[in-house]
């Protein structure tokens, strides 16, 4: 060990400390204390896995991984909305914890044959079956916009929702199978973090009067749900986008617990084709706004332009 975990565990329970958490997250010590944790729960990889804490209240960053290491922000707003040192540190065990189910049990390989199809306007690893009249309407359609070069928007809005499903499913799948295999402080920490993230998804109506985009309110849902299996409906809406969310829990509770990736990106699929008339709803807004970017952009460059070197004060003739 290159730590004692008994010292580190002592003074996370320290109701009075002569540091800050800020100060006790990010030495030497603790950061150790998650390498350790970290090694033995990945051994297998046979290489060292190193855990990096920064903290910075102004970064957005959360937790993540890379071929260096992990990399958790102590003050990340999950974390920090916790009221103690110990519920801060096992917060940031969970991070830990779930990074590390990702470089255990995350088929990188299988993502990446996903997405590299979706660009040829395929679906991998293959196209849904048994569905409606209308889905293989949206199916065709789908395909046809990702290799339409004239507008991007589309093609932005697929990529962007195929992204944030396959990231909802996988999350559950290795927080729930990190969980079963390494049962007690890590899994512990992964259900804190999960049902804190589930409490800050504003209710279905409140997303609705903030005009969010249909199906990102969907999407909204399963995270809520996959992490805490519940949603926030005080509201008590009723319609469209909760019977939507409603008939993917199926799908969605078969693929979580399924080891072959592929399940999970079959159920993407499903899911995004389903979707697709909610999608094509935004596409209109996006159009106007990429436009008003362009218009924006271009008067700045116009101006510029016009107060170039020759038309600057001071540079005139006598």
């Amino acid at each position: 060990m290159r730590t004692s975990h008994l010292t580190i565990r002592k003074r996370v329970l320290e109701e009075k400390s002569k540091i800050s958490d800020e100060e006790f997250f990010t030495s030497k010590e603790y950061r150790a204390y998650l390498t350790d944790i970290s090694e033995a729960a990945t051994k297998r990889y046979r290489r060292p896995i190193r855990v990096f804490v920064f903290a910075d209240h102004d970064d957005g960053t959360v937790a993540f991984t890379d071929y260096s290491g992990i990399y958790i922000n102590a003050c990340n707003h999950i974390t920090w909305s916790m009221p103690s040192r110990r519920l801060r540190s096992l917060s940031i065990e969970g991070l830990n914890a779930h990074e590390n189910s990702h470089n255990l049990f995350t088929d990188n390989r299988i993502a990446a044959a996903y997405f590299k199809k979706l660009e040829q306007g395929k679906f991998y690893p293959k196209k849904p079956t048994g569905l409606r009249a209308d889905q293989k309407i949206y199916a065709q359609e789908i395909q046809e916009a990702l290799l339409d070069e004239t507008d991007d928007i589309p093609q932005m809005v697929i990529f962007k929702t195929a992204k944030a499903l396959s990231n909802i499913l996988e999350d559950g799948y290795v927080d729930a199978r990190y969980s079963y295999e390494f049962p007690g402080t890590p899994a512990r920490g992964i259900a804190l973090n999960n049902l804190r993230y589930a409490e800050t998804v504003p209710d279905i109506e409140t997303m609705i009067n903030k005009k969010f985009y249909d199906h990102n309110i969907v999407l909204n849902l399963l995270i809520q749900y996959v992490r805490s299996h519940e949603v926030n409906n005080l509201s008590g809406y009723s319609g469209e986008l909760l019977d939507k969310f409603m008939s993917y829990i199926p799908l969605v509770d078969a693929c979580v617990y399924d080891e072959d990736a592929r399940s999970r990106f079959e159920t993407v699929n499903y899911i995004m084709i389903d979707l697709w008339p909610l999608m094509q709803r935004c596409f209109d807004d996006l159009r106007d706004k990429k436009k008003e970017a362009q218009q924006n952009q271009q008067q700045q460059q116009q101006a510029g332009a016009a107060a170039g070197p020759g038309n600057a004060p001071g540079n005139g003739g006598a």
